[in-house]
């Protein structure tokens, strides 16, 4: 069962001042195959260039029009990757429509996934300028702007298990592994295979799945991280989106055994089952908190093919490593804490010469 918390005006600074917006949105949907269904039909300013209405609402049949056409067309654009952005109109009839699929979905269930989607915002939200509707597997939104709104990067609804976790547990789930786990594959997603700390490289783009174990002993101590960003946003702000996201999941649903975190830009969800298709998307099988021996790690390089490294290569490895370590020195959760175990025998390298912190034990509260 599904907790739906009330979430504040704000979102947490980074780096810039994220914008303080109201959210408007309505539950609709009791699909158990495709959970987590949200639809926002807001009301906000009008959006900036290229159109400039005077009413958020569609004053125009032109306009509603070319927003029809988009949505009917959408499912099979987006099919073949995942992913479509499409555009109809001129001027303030202008219509922008964007299909997004969950990266372990199949072209076929992309289609039906979007064509659900369709109907549903055709039906609830047909009289506005700009709408988004979620479900777990599919995100349609349409506007009548391709540039990003205050109101639509500041958006952020949050769904979280009824379920608690222990107290015991309370811990490592709400800050080491957590963070550690949402940390790894955020940066996966964001920067693709060169920012992916797994060892095979993702076939879908802005995607990543990632797990970690919190409790050895559990029969669900381990945690499924998920992780996707629109793919018409650049890599800093699916970085951006997904930082702000983490730290909301992370208010919203303390406590409890999972939860999802929506946006206009990015998704996030963590679980302690698995939930996605790991045949299509081998998710990055993150080591466990407990410390292991330095020295169970045999040497597997291959010294007929060994080449020097190069002072720039060894540079780029010393500042991977000391961004590893300055990942996991945190001021938004207490205790602050810091990863006091950076040294040459815990940096693993992938074939690209960037350098991961291995292990993350050796903390200090």
């Amino acid at each position: 069962m599904l907790r739906y918390p009330r979430l504040g005006l704000g979102l947490r600074l980074l780096l810039h001042a994220v914008a303080v917006v109201s959210l408007t949105a309505v539950a609709t949907s009791t699909d158990t195959s495709n959970p987590f269904t949200w639809l926002d039909c807001p009301s906000p300013a009008p959006a900036p260039s290229p159109s400039s209405p005077a009413s958020p609402t569609m004053n125009t049949s032109t306009f509603q029009s070319n927003v029809f056409a988009l949505l009917d067309a959408l499912p099979t654009a987006a099919a073949p990757t995942g992913f479509a952005s499409l555009s109809r109109g001129d001027g303030t009839d202008r219509a922008f429509v964007r299909g997004l699929c969950r990266g372990d979905s199949t072209p076929e269930n992309c289609t039906r996934y979007l064509q659900k989607a369709v109907l549903h915002i055709k039906a609830h939200c047909n009289s506005n300028r700009r709408a988004a509707i979620w479900y777990d597997k599919c995100f349609l939104s349409y506007a009548d702007t391709n540039e990003p709104t205050t109101y639509e990067e500041g958006f952020r609804q949050g769904i979280c298990h009824d379920r608690k976790i222990s107290d015991s547990d309370m811990d490592a789930f709400n800050t080491k592994t957590y963070v550690y786990l949402m940390i790894n594959i955020s940066d996966g997603a964001a920067h693709g295979e060169e920012g992916s700390s797994s060892a095979l490289p993702s076939a879908v783009p802005m995607f990543e799945t990632g797990e970690a174990v919190y409790d050895r002993g559990a029969p669900n101590g381990t945690m499924y991280g998920m992780v996707q960003c629109m793919r018409d946003r650049t890599a800093a702000e699916c970085a951006l989106c997904l930082w702000n996201s983490m730290w909301q999941l992370a208010t919203s649903c303390s406590g409890h055994q999972g939860g999802v975190m929506l946006g206009y830009n990015c998704y996030l969800r963590v679980e302690i089952y698995s939930y996605y298709n790991l045949s299509l998307d081998a998710p990055n099988a993150l080591l466990p908190l407990a410390p292991a021996p330095s020295r169970i790690l045999p040497n597997v390089q291959d010294r007929h093919s060994y080449e020097p490294l190069s002072w720039a290569r060894r540079v780029q490895i010393a500042l991977d490593s000391a961004r590893g370590g300055l990942e996991y020195i945190h001021e938004h959760i207490v205790p602050v804490y810091i990863h006091r175990d950076v040294k040459s025998a815990n940096i693993l390298i992938d074939k690209n010469c960037r350098a991961k912190v291995r292990i993350f034990h050796g903390c200090r509260f």
